[in-house]
């Protein structure tokens, strides 16, 4: 037995390095904001009352720290991410492996693998620091350790609001136990919530940004956002087929209704919430977890010996067509290079850091600018160049009226787009460049203009 464990640990080890292999070879998305973000906190900026921020704040924080230990730079952001999914992939294999058999728990990651990667994996964003939180809320509550569910469940939602979906697959996990201990038991899930929650307004009452934190988690992220002007983004036919395509594996789990196997499949199906309302694909990466485990399920119970019939047909069909999907995704993405770290992205950081300005605007750009060029924003909050985020409260205005009384040295200036969000314009800021800025150089659809003296 314990030589089949070790065999089994290196089977593990092997997974998790080729994963790490392919992470190297794909396209990374440096998301602009998880370098802006803690850059401007190490200095002194506060989250929230500074920095305009939709999402719940513990991945930020983590982050952060990381950050401070390590510096700001891409690697650090690649290397804090390939952590966090490398720890996912254990989570996988580890859950499964204490609910499963071993062939299950093989194939589970096997699964998970290829289908973290298919959903925009390699990036980090607050939906990727999900997946192992929920998977541990799911794996304490299956171990009937309702204080630590309710722990991994508030620590999930104050990494993204929307992991609260999670509390409706983990309240009827604790209401339909065959036990009359019920009170006992949401009382311990309530306790281990609060745990994880109250400290984080606590910390946030001190360093007195309660009130900003509640506007824009709250008010801004759960109640404005989701109705948005430009939030929105709702799939092609095309796009809607393919992101769900793998979920058909769940189908039989749920027609079977067999309680142990129908609650992973209902954790997926909660997982997939996030996507709305901006269709993205990265946001399914909460349910790939238990699609995974749900799909291994499937396949080791399948018979050993190969007859030609539907069921038989069918899981072929869907394994065959699974490793397309992923596979063109693969081919695709192959050393395509960094999104967001493209090499005029480099260029424009170095050209600033040339004109050594003392304050930066940076207007239909990426934010990510300030953090590699060593620059400090020309207002607070720093405010997303986004139509969700500038048409709140009018905050366009706002900032207009600062960039008047505090004109910054140096405006960059992406030029706008026919369509899409590149396309947004912000009309008083565009006369106040006019006015006071004349156009100093252009690099590949990036402008920038020098305070006229």
């Amino acid at each position: 037995m314990f030589k089949g464990f070790l065999k089994g640990e290196r089977l593990v080890f092997l997974a998790l390095a080729f994963h790490l292999f392919l992470l190297l070879g794909l396209g990374f998305t440096a998301w602009p904001e998880m370098l802006a973000w803690p850059y401007l906190i190490l200095k002194g900026w506060l989250p929230y009352r500074d920095i305009a921020i939709a999402h719940t704040p513990l991945l930020l924080a983590d982050l952060t720290v990381f950050n401070k230990i390590f510096g700001v730079g891409l690697w650090q952001l690649k290397a804090y991410t390939w952590i966090l999914i490398l720890i996912s992939d254990y989570f996988v294999y580890f859950v499964a492996r204490r609910f499963w058999d071993k062939k299950t728990t093989l194939v589970a990651l096997l699964f998970y693998i290829p289908f973290q990667l298919f959903y925009e994996g390699n990036g980090l964003w607050f939906d990727l620091a999900l997946a192992p939180l929920v998977l541990a809320a799911y794996y304490s509550l299956k171990k009937e350790n309702y204080l630590w569910a309710g722990v991994w469940l508030g620590v999930s939602i104050m990494t993204k609001q929307t992991a609260i979906w999670f509390l409706v697959p983990a309240a009827w996990m604790v209401y339909s136990k065959k036990s009359s201990e019920l009170l006992s038991r949401l009382t311990l899930f309530l306790e281990g919530f609060f745990t994880a929650v109250v400290p984080v307004f606590l910390l946030a009452s001190i360093l007195k940004i309660l009130p900003n934190l509640i506007e824009w988690t709250v008010n801004f992220g759960i109640f404005y956002l989701p109705k948005a002007p430009g939030q929105i983004l709702l799939p092609t036919f095309r796009q809607l087929a393919t992101s769900f395509f793998p979920f058909l594996i769940l189908l039989p789990i749920i027609l079977q209704k067999e309680r142990k196997y129908l609650e992973v499949a209902v954790w997926a199906l909660v997982g997939v919430l996030g996507v709305y309302p901006r269709f993205e694909l990265f946001h399914f990466q909460p349910a790939i977890p238990f699609l995974a485990i749900g799909a291994a399920t499937i396949y080791s119970r399948a018979p050993k010996k190969v007859s030609v019939n539907w069921s038989t047909i069918i899981l072929w069909g869907y394994l065959v067509l699974t490793l397309v999907l992923v596979g063109k995704f693969v081919i695709r993405e192959w050393k395509i290079g960094d999104r967001f770290f493209e090499p005029d992205v480099l260029q424009v950081s170095s050209l600033i850091i040339d004109h050594k300005p003392s304050t930066v605007f940076i207007l239909n750009y990426w934010d990510s600018i300030y953090a590699l060029s060593g620059t400090i924003p020309a207002t607070k909050p720093l405010v997303p160049y986004l139509p969700w985020y500038l048409e709140y409260k009018n905050l366009k205005g706002q900032i207009a009226k600062d960039l008047i009384l505090n004109k910054p040295d140096i405006i960059v200036k992406g030029i706008y787009q026919e369509s899409g969000l590149g396309s947004y314009k912000v009309t008083e800021i565009d006369a106040l460049i006019a006015r006071y800025y004349h156009s100093q150089d252009q690099i590949d659809g990036v402008e920038i203009y020098v305070l006229n003296k």
